[in-house]
């Protein structure tokens, strides 16, 4: 998520930036929500691509930056994913992904039952052969793992998508993997490298980034240096490419460290 900053001049002066400020109601804001992820070119800031910012950021960017502006913001994305969820809002792709990235950059876990109904009702699009739907779904996918509850039926549901299905599904299988079962997470490091994946080392280096995953990310990597298993020198190699150089050596530490004393 890009991080803008509220207080620059062009984004203080701009009119909608002033009336997110203004809006207290969440009707209010959903309408203002909607008009940003619908039309961005004349509704917010502008967005630089360039920098890797997305439409919604600014929207996060509020909610990171205040309680105040939080709390009536998350109440307001409820709201509207409930009206979409009830036919009580028109569907459209662009204002399902852009609310799915909202509550996935800021991790809004009060839309945790919400995105799960959601997920439920539209469970056919996994199915189907429509490419903008199952992206729509996969989306959903990825909003829903940064914000589920631990519960055993969510592990098995991660880990059949992750066995079973397509490799369209399978970062988001993983993700929801790694956040709701670490460990679990780890022991399939072996098929994430046989299966050659293009996204594997992104997944990776998400998970050694992830606090919470990445004592068992470097066990799991150590005890396959250990054992002289080779999908665990791709691993590492894979990683340290997406790592800038100060990550690499705390990387390199923390194996060497593990290795060490095994």
């Amino acid at each position: 998520m890009f991080q803008q900053d509220l207080q620059d001049g062009y984004i203080k002066r701009d009119p909608w930036v002033k009336a997110m400020k203004k809006a207290y109601l969440p009707e209010e804001i959903v309408e203002l929500i909607k008009k940003r992820i619908n039309n961005p070119s004349i509704n917010g800031p502008i967005t630089k691509i360039s920098s890797g910012e997305n439409d919604t950021d600014i929207i996060n960017t509020f909610i990171e930056r205040s309680q105040d502006y939080k709390k009536k913001i998350v109440p307001a994305v409820g709201l509207l994913l409930f009206n979409l969820l009830n036919e009580k809002e028109p569907e459209s792709h662009e204002l399902l992904r852009g609310v799915f990235s909202i509550i996935a950059n800021s991790k809004l876990k009060e839309c945790s039952l919400l995105m799960r109904k959601w997920l439920l009702a539209k469970k056919e699009a996994m199915q189907c052969d429509d490419l903008k739907w199952k992206t729509t779904y996969r989306e959903g996918m990825i909003a829903y793992a940064y914000i589920q509850d631990k519960e055993d039926a969510l592990n098995q549901w991660w880990y059949n998508v992750w066995k079973n299905c397509s490799m369209f599904w399978w970062s988001p299988a993983f993700l929801g993997m790694r956040i709701q079962n670490p460990e679990l997470a780890a022991r399939e490091l072996p098929t994430l490298i046989k299966r050659d994946y293009d996204k594997g080392a992104y997944l990776m280096a998400s998970m050694w980034n992830d606090e919470k995953c990445r004592e068992v990310f470097e066990k799991a990597i150590a005890k396959g240096l250990n054992e002289n298993n080779g999908w665990a020198g791709i691993a590492v190699n894979q990683v340290l490419e997406k790592l800038d150089d100060e990550k690499k050596n705390e990387l390199l530490l923390g194996l060497r460290k593990i290795v060490y004393y095994a």
